[in-house]
């Protein structure tokens, strides 16, 4: 079972109970509102688009069932998984906000001993992230395709071969890429998945060996769907948001 799978079985009694109120499909990220004060949000990822109807034949989701856009997260389609990831971390909503914060990336060195000569594979190109390894020292690979960097399968190789740590984006939840990283990880490598599409749900990850998440849970409603519609990206979204971890492996 993937990720998608797991995050389905783990949110989907929830989700039979749940009315969807909002849904905005952005230029860079979708959100999902729904009727008991959930908001989630997913990196919007379209297939590819070769007439105005970017979106394909989607129904109204606002007033029905959350289940039906839940199963979203099963399909192969990108725009649809984007629309079941950002309804999932709505319907987890309640639980993120309640999650302890690591809004300076401190939790996440500390949690993987990054520093100095540490060996960083990266999937997804977070420039914050990026800046703070280099002022650590620690040496860094990565791969990210919507820019068109990096090699791939060398990282994976790398991340076999040569990585103490994996950081990787949740986008590859919605592009399907993500079993592939993880599998390539040896049991020495600590792995962290996050980004503001990161599903804050153990269960999702059970058996995988992914040590930490860390997702970007919105408290502004308002301001948060005014920056969706304005196609803002990830550091808008988190000045009205709380950027939560969760511990997959105790300590």
């Amino acid at each position: 079972m993937n990720i998608c799978e797991g995050l389905y079985q783990a949110l989907k009694t929830r989700a039979a109970e749940t009315t969807v109120k909002t849904v905005s499909i952005g230029l860079g990220y979708t959100a999902v509102a729904t009727e008991d004060g959930g908001l989630g949000l997913a990196c919007t990822m379209l297939d590819s688009v070769k007439t105005c109807h970017v979106a394909g034949d989607l129904p109204d989701f606002e007033g029905g069932p959350a289940g039906v856009l839940l199963e979203y997260l099963l399909s192969d389609a990108p725009i649809r998984r984007t629309l079941g990831l950002a309804l999932a971390n709505a319907l987890n909503h309640g639980a993120a906000l309640a999650l302890p914060e690591d809004r300076h990336n401190t939790v996440l060195f500390d949690r993987f001993g990054i520093g100095p000569g540490s060996k960083v594979a990266m999937v997804g190109h977070f420039g914050p992230l990026i800046k703070k390894l280099a002022e650590v020292k620690a040496e860094v690979e990565m791969v990210d395709k919507g820019r068109g960097e990096g090699d791939e399968t060398a990282l994976l190789k790398k991340i076999e071969t040569w990585a103490d740590a994996l950081i990787m984006t949740s986008t590859t939840l919605i592009n399907g890429t993500a079993e592939t990283f993880f599998s390539a990880a040896g049991p020495k490598v600590k792995v962290a998945m996050i980004g503001p599409s990161t599903p804050l749900v153990a269960g999702a990850f059970a058996g995988l060996p992914v040590h930490l998440l860390g997702g970007t849970v919105p408290t502004d409603a308002v301001r948060t769907f005014a920056a969706i519609r304005h196609g803002r990206g990830t550091p808008v979204l988190q000045k009205f948001a709380k950027k939560s971890f969760l511990d997959l492996v105790p300590r």
